[in-house]
This record gives structure tokens, sequence and C-alpha cells, in this order.
């Protein structure tokens, strides 16, 4: 619920630079992580694929699933509320959001969670600096405002990753269509084709 005077605008608009600095100081560190950690990262997506994957399997074969068209990876909606960063993977078939049958499993990507972590206490403390008696619901619109810039983050990895991906669903043994797209983003008109088979 908004403050009378709602000071959201203001607060949004104070905290921006403060965004965009620590989001280049976590980018720094992650870039490390990432260059030191990649195979581990990888094998802890492609885990979470392979559950999917064979879960998948089980429901082809139990028809209960037709021929998969669309992967889609997107932030999970709660996410900014909950302090940490989940991410939603989904598998559909021609259907597309028209699919009856939900298949997607969760990535929680651990090497994002520390600087995600900090990153929000940081910013809080900022606002709380500046802005008097700071009420819950400012600071979850802050969250939700920040978790943008990782947004940005997991298309960087998701794109980079995506030949491997398609490699293990192929491997996967599932049926795929002969157009299987990889795609970044909850909604189609928003949504970025990553990859096409």
């Amino acid at each position: 619920m908004k403050q009378p005077n709602d000071r959201i605008s203001e607060i949004l608009l104070f905290i921006q630079p403060y965004m965009e600095e620590r989001f280049q100081e976590s980018c720094r560190q992650m870039q490390i992580d990432i260059e030191k950690n990649g195979h581990a990262i990888w094998r802890d997506l492609q885990g979470e694929m392979n559950k999917l994957l064979s879960y998948i399997d089980k429901m082809q074969k139990d028809h209960m699933k037709n021929k998969i068209k669309y992967l889609v990876c997107s932030f999970s909606r709660y996410s900014h509320y909950l302090g940490k960063l989940d991410f939603y993977i989904n598998a559909q078939d021609e259907g597309f959001y028209l699919d009856e049958q939900k298949t997607g499993t969760y990535y929680c990507p651990q090497f994002l969670q520390k600087p995600y972590s900090e990153d929000i206490n940081y910013l809080h403390m900022k606002v709380a600096e500046k802005f008097m008696r700071i009420q819950a619901q400012e600071l979850f619109d802050v969250n939700e405002e920040y978790i943008k810039f990782y947004y940005s983050v997991m298309y960087k990895m998701l794109g980079s990753v995506s030949e491997l991906i398609m490699e293990t669903i192929e491997k996967s043994g599932i049926l795929i269509a002969d157009d299987l797209k990889i795609i970044y983003g909850e909604y189609m008109d928003k949504a970025t084709i990553l990859y096409t088979k």
C-alpha cells in the first residue's frame, strides 16, 4: 500500500546512482567468480536441467506432454520479496502459455545470492539514511527496481551457455520440436530468443 504522499518516485530517483555504482562493483566481483568457478556454475544449472528433463521424459511417456517447443527462463515473480534470486525454467509444448501441463523447475543461482544480498542491504541502508520512517513496501519497491540489474547478468549467462543447454536437451532423449527455442523473459512481448534449434 502506498503512502498518501507516495514518495517512492523520490526514493527511486535518489537511489538510482547508488544502484548503478553498486552494481558495477558487484559485476567486477561476479566476473572474477564466474571465471574462477564457471564449470561449477554450469554443473549446478545442468543438474537442475537434468531433473526437469527426466520429469518431462516421464510425462511424455505417460502421454501428458507433447514435443517441447519452448524452454522459457525467467526470474520468479516473488524473488525481490524474499531477498534472493530464484529462477524458473519452464518447458512448454506448442500450446506455449496455453500449455495445460506445467513443467518447470526452480534454479537458485548460488553465485548471485551473496552479491545481491549485500547490494540490497547497502541500498536499504542508503535509503534509510535519507528518508525518515522508511516503510517495508518502499524497500520492496527498491528491491523490485534493483533486481532488473540482475536480469542482465542471467541474460548474459544463459546466452553464453545456450548451446550447452540445447546439447543437454538433445542428449536427454525427450521429444522436442524441430524449431525448439530457448527464451529469456516471462512474456512473449518482453522475451528474447536466446537460441533456436
